[in-house]
């Protein structure tokens, strides 16, 4: 029989934070997800980050990245992908929470050694079929995918989900999900125990709801047993129990054929704080009068634009071409449809192949509309609507991304979006911004930090020659460092950008070199550092197309 090679596909996605809510705009989010944003309080370089102006805030967000280890299996003869794996982890973009960083460390590598000994049995089992038989006659594109959901990044609490989906050719696909719960500043790992007011009625109300869902669906014979096992036995088969926290409430879960058949899907109880308050510690009972709730295409929700008692249906639709592009949208408002480029007085500023959308309460009671579009080539745009009583208002529209193409929970007071640039390199960089009186994004950061400075692909430069710069000490003030030759050699990790000509770089050493760049002359594109062209500064320079 013919021998098929196959080829073995490495290398490091980056995704930002995925997450979804119950809808429920005029009392806030039933069940919502924090996603990925940045950490309040003062920045190393001594910016100002996070909240709102002129208030302090308990809900200070802390800046949190997913990135994926990815890998696959193609044949060489078809060029199809047999089977693949991506392999979350988690990264705090900062240095204030080194001890957060630590527990989660340590969870990521359990989750990479569990999927990654997962994917590869099935890996070689699979490989063995395709040999003998050829991959034509047996499933593939088959996958071992785990992804994270945040629900709370503050700093009283980080609370995530982590989902993993397997598809290996079976019957039918499988999930299995585990939950982190950690004290931010200590790195604590947090139990339900540890959060609960009253942990016995807690397992009281959780055995009745699922008495309800026995009646309905149908659970395992003895279940009640297995509830009892994952309350309160120390080294349970079942584990302990898992549990997400939102702004709203506590959701605890129950995997596949944990209390029921395949056919009964996996069981989750919701406990809003609004209802079970008193079961829980009032300091994990995050409050705020203002809300956010994830919206998708032609998904409803309905809103009371003027308080009355009357609510409003509102949902946003694409009117896209036969490609799946768009460059307008609709938004249907109590019955009545508007189109985007009229409201605005002009077409979209890409043609949109992705969107999502946040409808945000304000806490005196307007609603807003944020619409996230993305494009080609990392483009794209936020555009805001406000949500009247007499209809949608275009507010206007900025060159922003809500954590690049993946949905993240927004918190009013105080979320991450980002922006590419292309200043020394090009990048992803973020800011922390709220919303602000007129419903559009306000930052009091002066820099982005470029998000790459955090992880495994930093963006690093060589010289090739002397460079003249001020130089400073790590957490110092922007401008206190004083002027020094920095030999040909040296290599440079970018940190932050001011987006126009200023980047600050890290010395291996820790310290921080500033550089302020001339930018290119007019028809032109190559900027200059001390009056002489980058590219004969530095070895490479990772600008992308």
């Amino acid at each position: 029989m013919k021998k098929r090679s196959y080829y073995v596909i490495l290398f490091g996605l980056t995704a930002l934070l995925l997450s979804s809510c119950g809808k429920n705009a005029t009392g806030g989010a039933e069940s919502s997800e924090a996603g990925t944003e940045a950490a309040g309080g003062e920045s190393e370089d001594g910016t100002a980050s996070g909240g709102k102006a002129g208030s302090v805030t308990g809900s200070a967000v802390i800046p949190l990245f997913v990135d994926y280890d990815y890998e696959s299996v193609y044949s060489d003869s078809t060029y199809k992908q047999l089977i693949s794996t991506e392999i979350p982890k988690v990264i705090v973009l900062d240095d204030q929470h080194e001890a957060l960083q630590k527990t989660l460390d340590t969870w990521n590598q359990e989750i990479y050694d569990d999927q990654m000994a997962e994917y590869t049995e099935a890996k070689n089992d699979w490989m063995e079929i395709w040999e003998n038989a050829g991959e034509d006659t047996y499933a593939q594109d088959l996958t071992v995918e785990g992804s994270i959901n945040f629900f709370r990044t503050d700093e009283k609490l980080i609370s995530l989900y982590y989902n993993e989906y397997l598809w290996l050719g079976g019957a039918h696909p499988s999930t299995f999900g585990r939950t982190l719960n950690a004290d931010p500043l200590t790195g604590k790992i947090l139990t339900l125990r540890d959060i609960a007011a009253d942990y016995d009625s807690l397992y009281e109300r959780a055995a009745e709801k699922l008495a309800e869902i026995n009646e309905e669906s149908g659970l395992y014979e003895g279940y009640e047993d297995t509830l009892n096992s994952i309350f309160y036995e120390e080294n349970s088969d079942y584990g302990e129990p898992l549990f997400t926290v939102s702004a709203d409430g506590v959701t605890v879960y129950f995997n596949m054929y944990t209390l029921a058949p395949y056919a009964a899907g996996a069981q989750q109880l919701d406990f809003p704080f609004a209802e079970y308050g008193d079961l829980f510690l009032e300091e994990y009972q995050k409050k705020q009068k203002d809300s956010a709730v994830a919206l998708e295409e032609e998904e409803r929700i309905s809103i009371d634009p003027d308080g009355d008692g009357t609510e409003k249906e509102f949902y946003y639709r694409a009117d896209r071409d036969e490609d799946g592009y768009a460059t307008s949208f609709i938004i249907s408002y109590d019955g009545q449809e508007y189109d985007t480029v009229t409201l605005k007085g002009t077409e979209d500023y890409i043609s949109s192949y992705q969107s999502y959308g946040y409808v945000i309460r304000s806490e005196d009671g307007r609603y807003f509309l944020y619409l996230q579009n993305f494009g080609e080539g990392d483009q794209s745009y936020l555009q805001v609507f406000a949500l009247t009583e007499d209809g949608p208002v275009f507010v206007g529209a900025e060159g922003l991304s809500m954590n690049g193409q993946e949905r993240t929970e927004l918190d009013p007071d105080s979320f991450l979006m980002s922006s590419r640039f292309d200043i020394l390199g090009t990048y992803s960089a973020f800011k922390t911004f709220h919303t602000g009186e007129d419903g559009m994004p306000e930052t009091e950061d002066e820099l982005w930090t470029i998000t790459a400075a955090y992880t495994d692909w930093k963006i690093e430069l060589t010289s090739m020659v002397d460079l003249q710069l001020p130089v400073r000490e790590k957490g110092t003030e922007r401008g206190s460092g004083q002027e020094e030759t920095v030999p040909a050699g040296s290599t440079f990790i970018l940190m932050k950008t001011d987006g126009v000509n200023y980047v600050e770089a890290a010395l291996p050493d820790g310290r921080i070199c500033e550089f302020t760049l001339e930018a290119p002359e007019e028809d032109g594109w190559v900027w200059k550092l001390n009056g002489e062209d980058i590219e004969e500064c530095f070895t490479y320079i990772p600008y992308a197309g």
